[in-house]
């Protein structure tokens, strides 16, 4: 009988922690850890750095620490849970509708596909909003950068560390994912000027109800960055 090799580590060191993986190493914890270590410092232990570093970060872009972008999801977000779920059942809802429909019989779809346009609808409501959340050019641009994104963070880790300033450039799906990126900025940047407004709004407002009268298409991660700023 062969057993898993995390398993066999649990049982040759029990309650005590331990490094395992060879290529990659990784610390494993047992469950009495946990409560001393989750308030320590970023300096100290930072789970934003491990993001960082799990997805080659500095070379893809991803798992940077956006600080207007961390409050609002920390503080407005927060806030306005029950306003962004309801938004959030709402866009599901239309996106599965619109993609899947109500299938009368047994119907062959592409499901990976499919969910990849559902995500991209139910995060645009919540990142940008509609009617830009729906427009087609930026479901397009939401599902192939997040494929591309994830095809990146695979690509760097191939290649050895100290190669990667020179190689990483030239890598195709790093070219691809930062040529979205600027075509998202272009896109978004007509609508930056109506988001500054609303959070000039929004300011104006008693700050326990700063919310309350925002249109609920309003109601997104963009706005509230501006307003956490």
């Amino acid at each position: 009988m062969r057993f898993d090799p995390i398993v066999l580590k649990y049982s040759q060191f029990q309650n005590k922690p331990f490094i395992f993986g060879s290529r990659r190493e990784v610390v494993m914890l047992p469950n009495y850890l946990f409560e001393e270590l989750k308030d320590l410092p970023d300096a100290q232990l930072s789970f934003r750095q491990q993001v960082m570093e799990t997805l080659n970060g500095k070379y893809t872009g991803l798992g940077k620490n956006v600080t207007p972008l961390a409050e609002s999801v920390k503080n407005e977000l927060t806030m306005n849970i029950n306003i962004t779920l309801a938004i959030l059942q709402d866009e599901i809802r239309y996106a599965v509708e619109e993609g899947i429909g109500n299938c009368a019989d047994w119907t062959s779809i592409k499901i990976f596909d499919k969910l990849l346009r559902i995500v991209a609808l139910a995060s645009g409501r919540i990142f940008v909003g509609r009617p830009l959340s729906r427009d087609e050019e930026w479901i397009k641009l939401t599902v192939n950068y997040t494929v591309d994104s994830s095809n990146a963070v695979k690509d760097v880790g191939k290649i050895k560390p100290w190669l990667r300033p020179l190689l990483v450039p030239f890598i195709p799906s790093i070219r691809k994912a930062m040529e979205y990126r600027r075509k998202v900025a272009a896109k978004l940047k007509p609508q930056l000027t109506e988001m500054i407004e609303a959070a000039k709004n929004v300011k104006k407002i008693d700050d326990d109800q700063h919310f309350d009268f925002v249109p609920s298409d309003q109601h997104t991660l963009a706005t509230w960055s501006m307003v956490s700023r």
